[in-house]
């Protein structure tokens, strides 16, 4: 999330880096537009924050299931024009990034969602996913290893998500999740 980093405002201005107007994703274009202009870095282990559950905030509200406002298509899509560096869009890190995006979004808003819309959006995702990353199955992140960094739970469900996806069943256990209808 943007509220955990730090940027110079030079850079922001210099790059136009901007979040996007979308109902679901700005904080992500806005994070991968930055990453994609730099390869200055820095990580911290101290988070110096606290994260606290409100049911009643965007995410857990307006993201909790698919609808036609909240487009995570249109969102990668984005992310994939508006980056300067291309080359950054073919990283290997950046790629597991997608994956774990896509992972995400379909665990997190499926149980809110009615089946035939559960269908459409992980056809649609896995669509842009092959689109865009065709290899993607080769990626070491998803084979072998999370990255360094990544929350090890984090990790782990990322690479269930994929193994069930490379055994073609993910779909159907994401459509026993979903609500009928």
């Amino acid at each position: 999330a943007p509220w955990a980093h730090l940027y110079r405002t030079d850079f922001l201005k210099d790059n136009n880096i901007n979040f996007l107007s979308t109902g679901i994703g700005e904080d992500v274009y806005f994070n991968m537009l930055a990453y994609a202009a730099t390869d200055k870095i820095k990580t911290i282990g101290d988070t110096g924050y606290q994260w606290m559950f409100n049911e009643y905030s965007v995410s857990n509200s307006k993201q909790n299931s698919i609808n036609e406002k909240v487009d995570p298509v249109y969102l990668l899509d984005c992310i994939v024009k508006d980056a300067d560096d291309k080359s950054f869009l073919q990283d290997e890190m950046t790629e597991y990034y997608f994956v774990r995006y896509i992972c995400w979004y379909m665990l997190f808003s499926v149980r809110g969602s009615r089946r035939s819309d559960v269908s459409k959006m992980y056809d649609r995702l896995k669509k842009w996913l092959r689109q865009n990353y065709p290899a993607y199955k080769k990626n070491r992140y998803l084979l072998w290893h999370s990255p360094k960094g990544e929350i090890l739970s984090t990790g782990m469900i990322v690479h269930v998500f994929y193994m069930a996806d490379r055994l073609g069943i993910m779909k159907r256990l994401l459509l026993l999740i979903a609500r009928k209808g």
